[in-house]
């Protein structure tokens, strides 16, 4: 019975590292070239579509104000200042 314990233990735990070491690879990944996305932006009062992008970008959210820079394939960067968009990023 302990024996049967240690291997799902062991088994769990190496998964959550696969996990780990996923999401880093991605985040890298992201952090030198973007990721395949599909981005669109809403007006946050009234529905309507503002932007719609696909390919590959890069998206920054550091801001403690709420803004969000996405810089684009070739080149282009867009800024969103404020809360009045909600930005939707699907990854391909």
């Amino acid at each position: 019975m302990k024996n049967i314990f240690g291997i799902l233990l062991a088994g769990l735990l190496c998964s959550s590292c696969t996990m780990g070491m996923k999401q880093s690879m991605k985040n890298i990944s992201s952090n030198f070239g973007g990721l395949n996305r599909e981005i669109t932006v809403y007006n946050a009062y009234t529905g309507e579509k503002l932007y719609a992008y696909e390919g590959k970008a890069y998206i920054s959210g550091d801001s403690k104000s709420g803004s969000i820079t996405i810089v684009l394939e070739e080149g282009r960067k867009i800024d969103i200042i404020g809360a009045n968009a909600i930005v939707i990023s699907i990854e391909k």
